[in-house]
């Protein structure tokens, strides 16, 4: 359970359920920023699974026997994949907490690595470099009154003085969703502390090569973009009335 403090002096009780991804407010699930995105932005899984199973069995072709293990591998290439990703992109992330955590107490940081993160967090370390920047706020939870969404946010800081909600990606590229998942923040952030967001900045670390991106823009020229897809999931959710000719 968190408890949600606005300027005003009213709080909300935010419960979130880490397994199943979901948050509660007075006893109703409230939506979550990247499930609304995810519901509504194309993510061009087909042609991605496809290729992925072709590059199995350009890899795998002499080494399989059987028909059954074709089909297999083809229909689970993607999965695997997909997994490999993710546990990847979680574990660069609570690397990045405990970083974000320790150094917000000016305690001692970690600069060696496990080889399945080392690349990325040698990425965030070049990232930081390049930049002046007081951590405020990591891994917090939070919720818009107004709008009535829910989500956690990677890390809030003032870089070179402007107020930044922050979001770090290890995907290959930049995708446009990312815009509007740091909108959505951005708005519950400035509600949460009466101080408008000045800047969303996507921080893309590289899992491969030496190398990452910085994306910085203004959160509330995307806002409404997302409140189409705050609108458009709860359509998606509504059960049609029928009536009669």
């Amino acid at each position: 359970m968190y408890e949600i403090k606005y300027p005003t002096g009213s709080t909300v009780m935010l419960e979130y359920d880490d397994e199943k991804h979901t948050y509660m407010v007075d006893g109703y699930k409230v939506p979550s920023v990247t499930r609304v995105i995810d519901s509504v932005t194309p993510k061009h899984l087909t042609d991605w699974a496809a290729k992925a199973g072709a590059d199995w069995w350009h890899d795998n072709r002499e080494l399989v026997h059987t028909n059954e293990e074709v089909c297999e591998g083809i229909r689970n290439a993607y999965k695997e994949i997909g997994d490999t990703a993710k546990d990847i992109g979680s574990e660069v992330h609570k690397w990045i907490e405990l970083y974000i955590k320790v150094k917000m107490i000016d305690g001692e940081t970690v600069t060696d690595y496990p080889d399945q993160v080392k690349v990325p967090m040698e990425n965030f370390h070049k990232w930081l470099k390049t930049r002046t920047i007081e951590w405020l706020t990591c891994e917090e939870k939070i919720y818009s009154k107004a709008w009535k969404f829910a989500g956690t946010v990677d890390a809030v800081a003032r870089i070179n003085g402007k107020l930044c909600v922050i979001d770090f990606k290890t995907s290959a590229k930049v995708y446009k969703e990312y815009y509007l998942q740091l909108a959505a923040y951005s708005e519950a952030i400035s509600s949460m502390m009466g101080e408008d967001v000045d800047l969303g900045v996507i921080v893309r670390l590289d899992k491969e090569e030496d190398k990452f991106q910085e994306v910085a823009f203004k959160p509330e020229n995307y806002f409404y973009a997302f409140v189409n897809a705050l609108e458009l999931k709860a359509f998606q959710s509504e059960r049609i009335k029928k009536e009669k000719l």
